[in-house]
């Protein structure tokens, strides 16, 4: 796509409640441990290594999407997922 005038972003997001365990096959975790709506499972509430670790992970997919040749990210941090559940 670079060969035209464009830029190529990825969108990394970490969907926090809104996921299921069963899914991911990782432990649910979000802000405190109130379930998603819509499926009901009740989330671990994040401390702050687990704030840590997510931090980690963001700036390692944006690292991973620069190195690859993409032009930037964008962070997904609305329709309910991790960043939109801590404000």
């Amino acid at each position: 796509m670079h060969e035209y005038p464009t830029g190529v972003l990825a969108q990394i997001l970490r969907a926090g409640r809104q996921m299921t365990s069963a899914t991911s096959r990782v432990p649910l975790l979000a802000p405190s441990p109130i379930p998603c709506a819509q499926n009901k499972e009740v989330p671990r509430e994040m401390d702050e290594d687990d704030i840590a670790e997510v931090i980690e992970g963001f700036a390692g997919a944006a690292r991973f999407a620069l190195e690859a040749g993409l032009d930037g990210v964008e962070i997904h941090g609305g329709h309910g997922y991790l960043i939109q559940q801590f404000l």
